[in-house]
């Protein structure tokens, strides 16, 4: 049996008293789309930083295609194929938006994986401009494109919606759909009509804790989760 891509273990992460996640577990297997959602502090980001090795949880195990990485360095997750878009776009303003992709490709790759990694984002036409005057939403795009050019076995999104409007966002759920495809994908989001269009395994997280998991008819039904995130309107 494969063992999964990130397994991650009653993870717990305290920084001084405060506990920022208390005992998260979470398994990603090769395909999986999966969303984590919550209000503001509840752990998601904090969370997002043990998978890829930018804090050390407090007790715990991170473990990626079965090997214990608990403890490693950053460059030792991505090295091992786990990638992260953060929710604020940062890509290399001056440089077109071919180049911005040539920068993040790992080494040896071809000009033929670019021209798929510009076709999958939708900006074959733009490949040459500056990548400081696209718009906000594809600037986003461009960043996903960025992390997905390191060929990743897992891709995590830190609210990848941010300041989209509707088009956007619903061109957002399709390319996340094709990305599963080529690479296991995570999700931070706000958005809630964004997460119901993408329709996957959703958990919620709570003061550090996940208070439901499921698909999202499921955690939308869950009273917890009425009371201390969606409401009740």
């Amino acid at each position: 049996m494969t063992a999964p891509l990130i397994e991650a273990r009653d993870i717990a992460v305290r920084f001084g008293g405060l506990v920022a996640v208390a005992g998260v577990s979470l398994t990603i297997q090769p395909g999986d789309i999966c969303c984590i959602v919550g209000p503001n502090g509840a752990g998601k980001s904090t969370f997002f930083n043990v998978l890829t090795g930018t804090v050390k949880p407090t007790s715990g195990e991170i473990r990626l295609g079965g090997e214990d990485f608990t403890g490693r360095p950053i460059h030792a997750f991505a090295r091992n194929g786990v990638a992260r878009k953060f929710q604020v776009p940062s890509v290399f303003p001056s440089l077109s938006v071919a180049d911005n992709l040539r920068v993040a490709q790992r080494r040896g790759a071809d000009e033929m994986a670019l021209a798929d990694v510009l076709d999958l984002l939708g900006l074959t036409q733009d490949a040459e401009r500056p990548a400081g005057i696209l718009a906000h939403g594809q600037k986003q795009w461009l960043e996903i494109g960025m992390a997905l050019a390191t060929e990743p076995k897992v891709l995590l999104l830190d609210e990848p919606t941010a300041g989209m409007g509707p088009e956007e966002t619903q061109r957002t759920v399709r390319l996340i759909r094709e990305i599963g495809s080529r690479s296991a994908v995570a999700v931070i989001e706000h958005d809630m009509e964004f997460v119901r269009a993408l329709g996957v395994r959703t958990l919620v997280l709570h003061q550090g804790r996940v208070i439901a998991e499921g698909s999202f008819e499921v955690v939308a039904s869950d009273e917890r989760v009425r009371d201390v995130y969606l409401g009740r309107g």
